[in-house]
């Protein structure tokens, strides 16, 4: 099997003069009609407090877009930082989003130097009948068991039960160690309730000298309906990260298995099901060692191992960036250097069965933009 690079792309970019030109943390859904829409983050700098999702179209698998604007601008007041718009199609044909929102309304740095507590987090819905081009009225997620819980993904299962997957914080002026969880909560009424929380990774289990934290858990649905998710093994007490790590559940997401290394070295990766009836997917990654890129992989078996003939870099980043963690930094310097990440956050669909649409952000500190590329897999 090999990877061939069909096309490079600028999805979307500020223009030269307009001071609004940070575009960050893509997130993307294919609708079964074939439409793609794309949300990123848009505001002044990486971690700036006017941050906005913005919304893209194609309905050519991503050869063109069609510009949605920024139709989120009034679910928060002035102050939040709104990113993170994850998308599904519910079991009616409605796109739900998940935003997470950032409360950076005083002036104070984003993760407490005390304690490595987070600013307050909401979590805030809305959905669209029209691929996209107008939304409900916002509600925000409640109830749910741990108050500083950030929304991460969402997917739809077989059952019209959606899952969003999370991950949690410190409330900002908490005392004690940060015991970081991560895991899912189930709505059974297409996202307007939220129950049944699964814990499937967390810092504190036994026999980890690293006290690992779990971030960025990116989640799949196999061919064969298994769930996968990967996570990025940041090591908590010494500063270092591990491999790539993925756990799976044989049951809609009710139990996972514990984090399992893999053989992939980096920071986010996002797994990509291919269609079919098998295990197969490609994990679409980040690796913020020198140089920077971004590296397809593929897998026959869900994720467990990699065809190492097939990963490819799909992008070098020749800008500066914050590097990976390497242990040359405490955990709270690693946290507050992540406002210098200058691309990464993969996301990606399947246009067929050995077909993919990549997309990314990278740029420099100030300005950033939306990259794609179109891949094609053959024997």
């Amino acid at each position: 099997m090999r990877a061939i690079v069909e096309d490079r792309s600028v999805v979307w970019q500020a223009d030269d003069d307009d001071p609004i030109g940070h575009a960050c943390e893509p997130r993307i859904v294919r609708r079964a009609s074939g439409v793609i829409l794309v949300a990123h983050r848009l505001g002044v700098r990486r971690e700036s407090n006017d941050g906005r999702p913005h919304l893209l179209r194609s309905t050519d698998d991503g050869a063109s877009w069609q510009d949605l604007g920024r139709p989120f601008d009034d679910f928060a007041e002035r102050g939040f930082d709104l990113r993170g718009a994850a998308m599904a199609e519910l079991a009616n044909g409605d796109v739900l989003s998940a935003i997470i929102g950032l409360d950076k309304r005083l002036d104070r740095p984003v993760y407490n130097p005390d304690g490595e507590g987070l600013v307050p987090i909401v979590n805030i819905f809305a959905r669209s009948s029209d691929n996209g081009a107008t939304w409900s009225a916002p509600w925000r997620l409640s109830g749910q068991p741990i108050p500083q819980t950030a929304s991460q993904g969402l997917l739809t299962l077989p059952s019209g039960d959606v899952l969003m997957t999370f991950e949690t914080f410190k409330e900002y002026d908490e005392p004690g160690i940060w015991r970081y969880q991560g895991g899912m909560l189930r709505s059974r009424d297409e996202g307007r309730t939220w129950g049944s929380q699964v814990i499937s990774a967390a810092s504190d289990h036994e026999g980890d000298p690293h006290d690992t934290m779990w971030w960025d858990p990116r989640i799949a649905r196999l061919g064969d309906g298994t769930l996968v998710q990967f996570y990025y093994a940041f090591r908590h007490r010494d500063g270092g990260e591990g491999p790539a790590h993925a756990g799976w559940s044989t049951d809609d997401g009710w139990t996972w298995t514990p984090p399992t290394p893999t053989s992939l070295e980096g920071q986010a990766t996002y797994p990509i099901a291919l269609p079919g009836h098998g295990r197969r997917l490609v994990a679409f990654q980040q690796r913020r060692t020198d140089p920077g890129v971004m590296l397809l992989h593929y897998s026959e078996d869900g994720g467990r191992t990699f065809d190492p003939s097939v990963s490819t870099v799909i992008y070098s980043h020749a800008a500066t960036s914050a590097p990976a963690a390497d242990g040359s930094l405490s955990s709270f310097d690693y946290l507050i250097s992540m406002d210098r990440f200058t691309f990464g956050h993969p996301c990606g669909v399947a246009l067929g069965p050995d077909r993919v649409l990549l997309v990314w952000y990278a740029g420099g500190l100030t300005r950033t933009a939306v990259h794609a590329a179109t891949v094609r897999l053959e024997p």
